[in-house]
């Protein structure tokens, strides 16, 4: 993780990524500030971090997708 995210928000962060299938995450500080990290969740564990940008992140998405043969929506 980022280092200026703040204990407390570190649960609630991996709680959220548990409960995801398949996503693109961005932590940030602020809504106007530049993001902290970019990644990728898949089946609840996170794939990729510290992407470049989101661009980037919807890529690599499908690729291992792809790549793990996988198939969403069910």
């Amino acid at each position: 993780m980022a280092p200026m995210v703040q204990a407390a928000d570190v649960a609630l962060i991996q709680k959220a990524i548990e409960d995801t299938t398949v996503g693109i995450f961005v932590i940030k500080d602020n809504a106007n500030d530049k993001p902290q990290d970019i990644g990728i969740v898949l089946k609840g564990e996170m794939m990729l971090q510290d992407l470049e940008n989101i661009a980037f992140a919807a890529a690599m998405l499908f690729g291992c997708m792809y790549a793990l043969d996988l198939n969403y929506p069910p």
